[in-house]
């Protein structure tokens, strides 16, 4: 059944009137009447009692009325979710992040963006380097801002967004440091610590491996830490030793941490991941020159964060 029908014998319910229900729909009353007939005959009863000085529903009417009311508002949700689906299908992102810039882009990112798109819709999830690569490639995702020590990853364009390093630290105190140390002269002292690092299978976890691996400290015992706060905190408390960017050290206590500087430093990048030849729309490629501009201050950001 046309659904328009179904609007007309409301209408002429709510109005007790076929003519004035044919002058809502701008319809003659005659065009009007045989519509409602037509339903009449197929239901075999009628829908209206045809009194004065108004019509009245039928037992029969009523239902179909309710029912008429049901399958409109199922219509009406219907459109409106196909239509929010072509929206976002049209002007909408997957976007991966690196869990431990979450926060910056909630606070800085999302928000600039939202003043120059705000239908634009984003939807964004935690990822690790080999996630990212993966679900790119699949064409799972859009875009990834992730960490990685490598700037060529086969299949990906990698803007670089900045560069940073991973620092070793300990709690204040717990060794006598001097100046001039490395961290190679305190491998047999580090194999016995305990290390906060991130979990296993994670972009960070992959670097704090390496990084351990490259001076040969296996460590005897390792807690797992959801974030870097997580690992800061727990060499506050003298837990243990942990790893941290170095664009967070100006957040550091320094009275509680002493960092140890490595001999070559661990250097890694944050970018922005993609599939090579991709035509971003104007508003992706504008994010990607607010995220570029923003963690141009993402030192600063953390430093206000202590």
């Amino acid at each position: 059944m046309n659904t328009k029908i179904l609007e007309y014998i409301i209408a002429i319910a709510e109005e007790k009137s076929i003519s004035q229900a044919a002058d809502r729909f701008y319809l003659s009353q005659p065009v009007l009447s045989r519509h409602l007939k037509k339903i009449e005959d197929e239901l075999g009863a009628p829908l209206f009692i045809r009194g004065k000085p108004h019509l009245t529903l039928t037992d029969a009417g009523i239902i179909f009325i309710n029912n008429a009311q049901t399958i409109l508002h199922v219509e009406e949700q219907m459109n409106k979710t196909l239509d929010e689906m072509r929206r976002k299908q049209k002007d909408s992102l997957n976007l991966l992040i690196d869990a431990p810039y979450h926060n910056f882009f909630l606070k800085r990112i999302f928000p600039l963006f939202r003043e120059k798109h705000p239908d634009f819709y984003i939807q964004y999830a935690d990822t690790n380097a080999y996630q990212a690569k993966k679900l790119l490639t699949e064409k799972k995702a859009d875009l990834a801002v992730i960490a990685t020590t490598f700037l060529h990853v086969e299949g990906l364009e990698c803007l670089p967004v900045f560069t940073d390093e991973l620092v070793l630290i300990l709690p204040h105190g717990k060794f006598t440091v001097p100046a001039d140390v490395t961290t190679n002269q305190f491998k047999n002292i580090l194999n016995n610590e305990i290390f906060a690092l991130h979990p296993s299978g994670s972009t960070f976890r992959y670097m704090e491996d390496e990084w351990l691996a490259s001076i040969g400290i296996s460590p005897k015992t390792v807690m797992e830490a959801a974030s870097f706060n997580t690992a800061l905190e727990a060499v506050y408390h003298r837990q243990c030793c942990a790893f941290l960017p170095k664009t967070r050290m100006n957040a550091v206590d320094p009275a509680l941490v002493d960092p140890i500087p490595a001999d070559s430093p661990y250097l890694f990048y944050l970018v922005a991941a993609y599939p090579q030849n991709e035509a971003f729309k104007t508003p992706v490629r504008e994010l990607l020159q607010i995220i570029s501009k923003q963690f141009q201050t993402f030192s600063q950001y953390v430093s206000s964060k202590r």
